[in-house]
């Protein structure tokens, strides 16, 4: 990782959707109104909105004053792409050559999966084509290279930067490119609705009683080829168990979609909805390419699912496709297997709003909140190698410090304000040196707000200076702050004339992996998760990361793969993702 501009940590963003639209799993980009109910419990009442994240976007490149080695030149471009924590440039593609032109308009558009995310690089090399039968770069004359920042170019729609070439003669410019941001036609912005009703024999509250068992004659069993490693998980370790909460209420059915791989080797759990209510249509909002990758013939499975969240047991199910939903007529049955039917409602397609949209019409920001752990399983930061050491003879960064500005310089290419609410969890603080479990690291809780990922790496070494480390590890009321400066900015936020303009927060939680507070934290993030909020919960140091990873539904990096619950409450989406830092940082 660079200092000073981070690798960067693969976040992502779920939709933020009503929960009677059953979009917790989707990355459909739709406007979809805010659940009251967990917006008031932390005294906000009103809508809001946040699109599905991830789109892919097509870069078209044109030049300006270009100049060769031997007048006009015959230019043709290269463009390479490098993500974060990847040190080698990708070449991505290139374009046709431009015979005697000096002003280009390339027709080559070059598509890249814009990422907000993550820190992602394009280079784009100028060439003056020598030779018509040999594609070696070796044997054509480079005209210039430029740098630019993805999310740079996707944020102010257009960039032109010069070239840069130095091998140039002094005084003998290159000329300059410009690179114009445009969403490709295949992007997430493809929303489709549908909604699907089991028959009530196949939901537990209306099914009749099992039929007595017969003597004899043989079972009929449940096909569930290539089904059984997405439902059926692993038995968790002991570890696990005493870090998981007590979810109460289990065996709720529900709906789930699984869609296969090009070749049809491998399903991929793409949707899962809220629990079902008996009589009333499961409502899905999904993206074509979440669903089918853009390939309406790709399979997928629509599985009624019920039992516990560790293991799922599975009822019925019905293989299709989008080519065949969009020749269905509505409110027709399409028999399960191996029994029972779904009665599908009918399919609607439309365009809904990507980031794309937003950030290039300057309709989002994201605010950045960030809480430190300062427990003393982190060690005694005077001790060098203990995460909080502070290296003042050479200067390098701990690993709080390189997360914090592996995320901060991601972000702040979206943040209007540059401003980074700081805060800390786990120290005794003066001068009563009483514990604290979500404290300012200005020390002002009325203005915890700090400018810059510099300026908050400077008031965490001052923290870091007054504090005492303590514990234990109390994720909860950090996550209630957090939630509670989000509702309130959304109370507070100036109705206005023309396109609303929305804001999203992450929030930023920097910990040594020991988590003390299990059951209130589940609490807290599923009351939230109706805010247009993420939590990325950063994993540092060595400790075994399975006792936090849980509360990830993604599935990634030890995650649960199942949307959190608490008794007979679930979250409505997946907002929170777990990584571990040290698989990030070049090691």
């Amino acid at each position: 990782m660079e200092p000073g501009r981070g690798g960067g940590l693969p976040v992502h963003l779920t939709p933020y959707a009503s929960a009677n639209a059953a979009a917790a799993a989707s990355a459909g980009a739709t406007e979809a109104p805010g659940s009251a109910a967990a917006m008031q419990a932390y005294g906000h009442s009103g809508p809001a909105f946040v699109p599905g994240a991830g789109s892919k976007v097509d870069l078209v490149v044109t030049g300006s004053m270009l100049t060769g080695n031997a007048g006009t030149p015959d230019p043709f471009v290269v463009m390479y792409t490098k993500a974060s924590g990847i040190h080698d440039w990708v070449e991505l593609g290139r374009s046709e050559t431009q015979r005697s032109n000096s002003a280009p308009h390339f027709q080559r558009r070059f598509q890249v999966d814009f990422r907000f995310e993550l820190y992602q690089e394009v280079r784009l090399a100028v060439f003056d084509r020598d030779s018509a039968d040999s594609e070696d770069l070796r044997y054509h004359q480079l005209i210039g290279i430029t740098d630019c920042v993805l999310g740079r170019i996707v944020v102010s729609k257009s960039i032109t930067a010069e070239l840069i070439n130095v091998q140039r003669r002094t005084g003998q410019k290159p000329g300059s490119v410009t690179i114009l941001a445009q969403e490709s036609a295949d992007s997430n912005s493809h929303v489709l609705r549908f909604a699907i009703s089991p028959s009530p024999d196949l939901h537990p509250s209306t099914a009749p009683p099992p039929a007595a068992a017969q003597p004899s004659g043989p079972s009929k069993r449940l096909p569930t080829t290539g089904l059984s490693s997405v439902f059926h998980k692993h038995k968790p370790t002991p570890d696990q168990t005493q870090q998981q909460p007590n979810t109460g209420v289990a065996g709720d059915p529900l709906i789930t979609i699984v869609r296969s791989d090009a070749f049809n080797e491998k399903w991929t759990k793409v949707y899962e909805s809220a629990p079902l209510a008996a009589g009333h249509p499961c409502e899905i909002v999904i993206s074509a390419s979440r669903l089918c990758e853009g390939d309406e013939r790709r399979p997928f499975k629509i599985v009624l699912v019920t039992g516990d969240p560790q293991k799922r047991s599975i009822v019925a199910f019905v293989e299709s496709s989008l080519a065949s939903l969009r020749n269905l007529q509505p409110n027709v049955q399409l028999p399960t297997n191996p029994s029972g039917a779904f009665m599908f409602h009918g399919l609607r397609e439309e365009r809904g709003r990507t980031f794309l949209d937003y950030f290039a019409n300057r309709m989002l920001d994201i605010n950045l909140v960030v809480a430190v752990d300062f427990t003393s399983s982190n060690g005694e930061p005077s001790i060098p190698g203990t995460l909080h050491h502070i290296d003042k003879a050479h200067g390098y960064p701990n690993q709080y410090e390189a997360a914090m500005r592996a995320i901060g310089n991601i972000l702040s290419i979206y943040g209007a304000d540059q401003q980074i609410a700081a805060y800390g969890f786990g120290a005794n603080l003066p001068p009563e040196w009483k514990v604290s479990h979500s404290f300012a690291l200005t020390g002002n809780p009325l203005q915890p707000f700090c400018r810059g990922v510099d300026n908050l790496v400077e008031v965490y070494k001052t923290a870091l200076s007054t504090v005492q480390l303590y514990g234990p590890t109390v994720l909860s009321e950090v996550i209630r702050t957090a939630a509670t400066i989000v509702a309130r900015n959304l109370e507070s936020a100036p109705v206005a004339a023309g396109p609303r303009k929305h804001t999203y927060t992450v929030l930023l939680i920097l910990t040594d992996g020991v988590l003390s507070d299990a059951d209130s934290t589940v609490r807290e993030i599923i009351r939230a998760s109706g805010l247009p909020m993420s939590i990325i919960v950063v994993g540092l140091g060595g400790e075994d990361y399975k006792k936090m990873a849980w509360l990830d539904a993604s599935g990634a990096d030890g995650g649960s793969g199942t949307r959190l619950q608490h008794g007979n409450q679930f979250a409505q989406r997946d907002t929170v993702q777990f990584v571990p830092f040290g698989k990030f940082n070049g090691d």
